[in-house]
């Protein structure tokens, strides 16, 4: 596996479960308002104001993409609205090694499927330099949808933008209900461009 290592840690963004669980353990003595940073990138979707910034889901997501590949250009962003037991996590990654969306999308699948139950997997388009990935997961005890894009440039370095969105039994319906639109919103990130 090239650098499709890293990019399958797009999926770290799953990886924010662990976070969120932690999150709800810090929340439950001690709730207060605070609202998400809306200036933090969210990448096209618009995070609804009563979501509040999750840093420590973020932050798992981070370093689970680091412990696999440490050379990796990895962001993270994530917001919660933990009383309903809602979470949004957003990962970028940038590759420094080459590969293939065919190889890219292979291996996201075999990273998902190591960590998560996956139900209606779908790709699309079939192209050699981008590809979308959508599929509902079950993660111990969070349920989601998950949505990757992936690119690589003319000289296969790859991009992954991969964005979570997931829940606990709290509100399980009404969680789902705002996924749906809030993945929706993710935008494509730009094909990659290498710079001599």
């Amino acid at each position: 596996m090239d650098d499709g290592r890293l990019i399958v840690l797009a999926a770290a963004a799953l990886v924010g479960c662990r976070g969120a669980a932690a999150a709800d353990d810090r929340d439950a003595g001690a709730r207060r308002a605070v609202t998400a940073d809306h200036a933090q990138p969210g990448h096209g979707i618009d995070v609804p104001r009563t979501w509040r910034a999750m840093p420590a889901i973020a932050d798992a997501a981070v370093d689970a993409a680091r412990k696999v590949v440490d050379d990796a250009d990895v962001h993270a962003h994530a917001w919660g609205e933990p009383s309903r037991g809602c979470y949004l996590a957003i990962v970028e990654l940038r590759g420094a090694r080459r590969d293939t969306i065919a190889g890219l999308e292979r291996d996201l699948q075999a990273a998902l499927e190591a960590g998560a139950e996956l139900a209606e997997w779908t790709t699309s388009p079939d192209s050699e330099d981008a590809s979308q990935l959508t599929t509902r997961f079950t993660a111990g005890a969070f349920r989601g949808r998950a949505q990757v894009q992936l690119t690589v440039d003319g000289r296969g370095m790859p991009r992954a933008l991969a964005a979570a969105c997931f829940y606990n039994d709290r509100h399980p319906e009404a969680c789902d209900g705002a996924c749906v639109p809030l993945l929706a919103m993710l935008a494509p990130p730009p094909v990659p461009t290498h710079q001599p």
